[in-house]
């Protein structure tokens, strides 16, 4: 097979991304685009002509064309090379498989490999059957030496073999546009691009033969629009979007999935929910527990009790047995005190009786501006905007022809497709104000890609990875962007401060951070980083020299101190702000006490925990002579006496001791023991 996720490649650069432009199209590529021709080749020799390199495989000229011949599978795909480095080409054969070992055989053409012939290397590939779904590539070898391919399309005729197809692939930069027979296929706004690639071709079970070969040579793109203030520009890291949770570690859709991916710092949650027979939330992706649970039956067909007895662990591992299927409501409770954001993909159509229920789980715990809803279906998510139009919705599926019109239809923020966007199409939905986050990509190389492209966001299984990606990539890169302002001068510089402890009285990790920039040039948009990390970018409204202010919630730190940075960027460069230091020191839930009602001495007594004051917690676990035999989630409400019991009956004569342990999103704390005895 042609493609394969693989590692990331070693080279600087992103990889391809693809769109469907169909329609008329003039004859050729040649009549579309015109440029200077730095190479043409009709093969009128005996032999390979000059500075032509056959690197693997069988290349011969014969009957005044050039035939290549390479096995099928194999570990090195036959390839020549020749030609220059280029930014900005247009690569023009005509091409014909003489014979495949089957149809699934290809050809491409080398748009960026390195003279020797060795990986990685850029190509556009076309198989004999070209009418396939994936008959046509934008494709690149890794310096893994694998295949990674984001996107393909069907060619709009077969080739077969015998046949003389005449392809073309225009590259400006990391644009490229695939040609076939006259009709421009699709297109790519990532191409992996290197200092002195060349160009070549290559042939994987098959000989194929090439004739008319020209490479001309052509201006490059004219400068892509201003980015509106806000938005994520080419080359800025977007939101890290953990898929399932940190669904490559833990059982996926499950609260310690959810937990790990917020601390592993994920800047949303994405989860799935259903309802249960009664109409009760809860968290699952397949329409059957079958898979991700040690029971069967559809999720409707289940009552919530039969789907909380449920094991959704072990399936992932034997560490994880036991692990319940959440509610919506225990993760919104458990939101509400950590401050995690979440992507909540509803799964199918959704009642208006059952939406209602979600809009009331999220408001009674607070946490509306913590969600943002997904659908595939734009029925559920016309029906969230009917039911519930305060909260933020995105759809999921590929980009239309025309996204912006298509998301404003149903009243969206954005779209979430898993074909990657050309540059054309988020530079549209930038200027519109909508988002765009792209699932699910696990590699280097595709967050390279897609980083390079501007995405507000990457969905992913590796969060914790991603994370550490944007964190080195930050560090080294600082792209240019041209924001849609008026700047004359860099911003004026802001003053960050937090009011950490000003609600409660307690520092308990949960708290805003402030930029107040009070006169002078203004900025276009505010980002906020802690130790590093980028943790917002606020979009900020043009009043130069007026005051500007952004607000930005932080929550489920851990006790320990934090540096806080702030940089204002407009169109004329960026100011840093003076760092800020926030030392938390109360953030896990105070210490609950224990008390017991059993006077009498006999087997059946209430065990009481209480906290008193303090941080309050969202989960607790009673324990009995060291073992668990009670556990239950709590209502946050800091710093608010909290208060839950254990009622124990049967208890044959003995001692028997007792503890909590009360948890939140960054620690738990344990009670004192105390001791029953029953005489």
């Amino acid at each position: 097979m042609i493609a394969a996720v693989v590692s990331a490649s070693a080279v600087s650069g992103v990889l391809a991304v693809g769109m469907v432009v169909g329609g008329a199209s003039p004859a050729t590529a040649a009549d579309a685009v015109d440029g200077q021709v730095v190479l043409r080749e009709e093969f009128s020799g005996a032999a390979l002509p000059t500075g032509w390199n056959a690197v693997t495989g069988n290349w011969r000229v014969q009957d005044g064309r050039l035939l290549g011949t390479g096995a099928s599978y194999a570990a090195s795909p036959a390839r020549i090379t020749f030609g220059q480095h280029l930014e900005n080409y247009r690569f023009d054969a005509t091409v014909r498989f003489e014979a495949v070992d089957n149809t699934s055989r290809w050809q491409a053409l080398a748009l960026d490999i390195p003279a020797s012939g060795s990986v990685p290397w850029q190509q556009a590939a076309m198989r004999s059957a070209t009418t396939a779904a994936n008959g046509l590539e934008f494709a690149q070898r890794t310096a893994a030496n694998g295949w990674y391919v984001p996107s393909t399309h069907a060619a709009p005729s077969a080739a077969g073999t015998g046949t003389d197809v005449r392809v073309s692939v225009v590259v400006q930069g990391t644009h490229g546009e695939w040609w076939y027979d006259g009709v421009k296929v699709f297109e790519t706004d990532g191409l992996l691009r290197s200092a002195n690639g060349v160009q070549g071709f290559v042939v994987d079970g098959a000989t194929v033969s090439y004739d008319n070969v020209r490479i001309t040579e052509l201006d490059p793109l004219p400068p892509a629009p201003c980015v509106p203030s806000g938005a994520t520009g080419p080359g800025q890291t977007g939101a890290v979007v953990a898929h399932r949770g940190d669904s490559a570690a833990y059982p996926e859709n499950t609260m310690p999935a959810l937990r790990s991916a917020f601390v592993k710092g994920a800047d949303y949650l994405e989860t799935d929910i259903d309802w249960s027979a009664d109409g009760v939330p809860f968290l699952m992706h397949d329409d059957t527990v079958d898979r991700t649970t040690d029971g069967t039956g559809s999720n409707h067909s289940l009552t919530i009790a039969q789907i909380r007895q449920l094991d959704a662990g072990s399936w992932k591992g034997p560490q994880f047995a036991g692990t319940p299927v959440p509610t919506l409501e225990e993760l919104l409770a458990w939101m509400k005190d950590s401050g995690a954001k979440l992507l909540l993909e509803y799964k199918g159509t959704w009642s208006e009786e059952y939406t209602r229920t979600t809009r009331d789980l999220i408001e009674r715990y607070g946490v509306r501006d913590q969600v943002i809803a997904q659908s595939f279906s734009t029925t559920t998510v016309d029906r969230l905007h009917e039911v519930y139009p305060e909260l933020p919705t995105m759809i999921l599926g590929n980009f239309p022809a025309d996204p912006v019109a298509f998301t404003q239809a149903h009243h969206a923020i954005g779209l979430n497709p898993d074909a990657w966007p050309s540059a054309a199409a988020l530079h549209a939905m930038r200027a519109a104000g909508l988002k765009t986050f792209v699932w699910t990509e696990n590699s280097a190389t595709a967050w390279a890609g897609l980083t390079a492209l501007g995405v507000d966001g990457i969905i992913t299984d590796l969060a914790g990875e991603l994370v550490a990606w944007q964190d080195t990539y930050n560090a080294t890169n600082n792209p240019e962007i041209d924001w849609c302002d008026e700047a004359r001068a860099v911003p004026a510089r802001g003053v960050l401060s937090s009011d950490e402890g000003w609600d409660t009285g307690l520092s308990d990790g949960v708290f805003n951070v402030t930029m107040d920039l009070w006169w002078g040039e203004n900025a276009t948009s505010f980002e906020l980083y802690r130790d590093g990390r980028r943790l917002a970018t606020v979009p900020l409204t043009w009043a130069t020299p007026g005051a500007q202010k952004a607000v930005v919630p932080v929550g489920g730190l851990a006790n320990g101190t934090y540096a806080f940075t702030g940089v204002l960027r407009n169109s004329a460069g960026r100011t840093d702000t003076a760092p800020l230091t926030v030392t938390v020191r109360d953030a896990a839930p105070a210490k609950p006490v224990l008390s017991q009602d059993n006077w009498d001495g006999d087997g059946s007594y209430r065990i009481t925990a209480n906290l008193w004051w303090g941080v309050n917690a969202t989960g607790y676990r009673f324990l009995e002579n060291g073992t668990q035999v009670a556990e239950g989630t709590l209502a946050a409400a800091s710093p608010a006496a909290q208060s839950t019991t254990l009622d124990v009956t049967g208890r044959a004569a003995g001692t028997y001791r007792y503890t909590v342990e009360f948890t939140n999103a960054v620690g738990t704390t344990m009670s004192d023991e105390i001791t029953v005895e029953v005489r």
